[in-house]
């Protein structure tokens, strides 16, 4: 009669264990289809906010400073000549990530770039 007693002690307890197990698995299933489906972003790429973050940029030539009321990035054009200037410009913000695409660009002198 022991090992009776025994033997359904263990069924009683094996249900709930394997419903437990199965619960824990199955949430770690999950999680770990999360992680491997989260999208990352390009490789070099950085968030609009993250560059901002490393603004404002002066240089001899030109500064990059960022307008929150107007939520514009503003390229001031200092010196001539400002084509090279401003591709300068440009360069610095792809060299953080940016995608120019994405940012509200502004040029100051506006007729700096009406070649």
């Amino acid at each position: 009669m022991d090992e009776t007693n025994r033997l359904q002690e263990s069924r009683r307890i094996a249900l709930p264990l394997a419903i437990v197990i199965g619960i824990i698995l199955l949430i770690s299933m999950v999680i770990i289809f999360g992680v491997l489906n989260k999208k990352s972003p390009p490789p070099g790429s950085q968030t609009r906010e993250k560059v901002i973050l490393n603004l404002p940029r002066l240089t001899a030539d030109y500064s990059i400073v960022y307008g929150e009321r107007t939520d514009h990035i503003y390229i001031n054009l200092i010196n001539e000549p400002y084509d090279q200037n401003y591709q300068k410009a440009i360069k610095w913000l792809k060299d953080q990530g940016a995608d120019i695409e994405e940012l509200n660009i502004q040029v100051t002198p506006e007729q700096a770039l009406d070649n």
